[in-house]
């Protein structure tokens, strides 16, 4: 077992929570305000304690049998954001844009290589399922992804570390990866073209988990890309999904 399953850094402490809870009173002022999309300058700094507040106590040992509950509470909070205005959609973008970019940046410090294996898990579960917009086909919206995430899935996709159990972090980041490539909007080819490298260069490690190389082969597939943005100018996806099919030495499960 990696050493990183006993890991126990605490990015907050019991009296920064009581402080978060009685003094700033994030519990009972975030909802309506979240509720109704405020921007005000308030409301910025109130997010960035709401934030630490939901995503913080992830990182301690005595909730380490309840981290689904905080990620569950994590993300109705996300989905309520601007359920007051949602005849305003921009107010809703602008607003969600704002929540996520700093959930995201907290999220972020989840993945750290010195915190525990499954809080790390979390933090690449809360990446992969964020959203900027709900569905709402009454004003003709549909679902969007968080794109700017897919960065830092990209980063966990290409850790190095060679145990076999981490392969599940890589698996999350591929789900989530993939999420964001369907219904997310991601634009630039010399972003895809990077992400596609990285996933390719994973797919040709012949130590990859089974689980792990069919996971990749789904999300190359979900890559929106028929040629390299890069000095190359190659079919590189459909190359190397054809020579994956033909391989009689894979998996049949790949």
């Amino acid at each position: 077992m990696p050493p990183e399953f006993s890991f126990e850094k605490e990015l907050i402490t019991a009296g920064e929570m009581e402080e978060l809870k009685s003094e700033k009173k994030i519990p009972t002022r975030y909802r309506t305000l979240f509720w109704r999309a405020d921007l005000s300058p308030a409301t910025q700094e109130l997010i960035k304690d709401w934030a630490r507040w939901r995503i913080y106590p992830i990182t301690l040992k005595d909730n380490r049998r309840t981290l689904h509950d905080h990620r569950d509470r994590l993300m109705r909070d996300i989905r309520e954001a601007g359920r007051l205005v949602k005849t305003d959609p921009q107010l809703v973008r602008r607003f969600r844009e704002a929540l996520l970019k700093e959930v995201q940046a907290r999220a972020v410090e989840l993945l750290a290589p010195d915190m525990n294996f499954h809080v790390r898990l979390q933090g690449v579960l809360i990446l992969g399922g964020l959203t900027l917009m709900e569905e709402d086909s009454s004003n003709n919206i549909r679902e969007e992804a968080y794109t700017p995430a897919a960065e830092p899935l990209r980063t966990v996709i290409t850790d190095p570390n060679p145990h076999e159990a981490f392969q599940g972090l890589k698996i999350a980041a591929c789900r989530g990866l993939t999420r964001i490539l369907l219904i997310g909007t991601l634009r630039s080819d010399a972003q895809k073209t990077q992400i596609a490298r990285d996933l390719i260069a994973q797919l040709n490690d012949p130590s990859s988990h089974v689980w792990y190389q069919s996971r990749l082969c789904e999300t190359l597939g979900a890559i929106n890309l028929e040629i390299s943005a890069d000095n190359r100018r190659e079919p590189l996806i459909l190359d190397s999904l054809s020579r994956v099919a033909a391989d009689k030495q894979r998996d049949l499960c790949v």
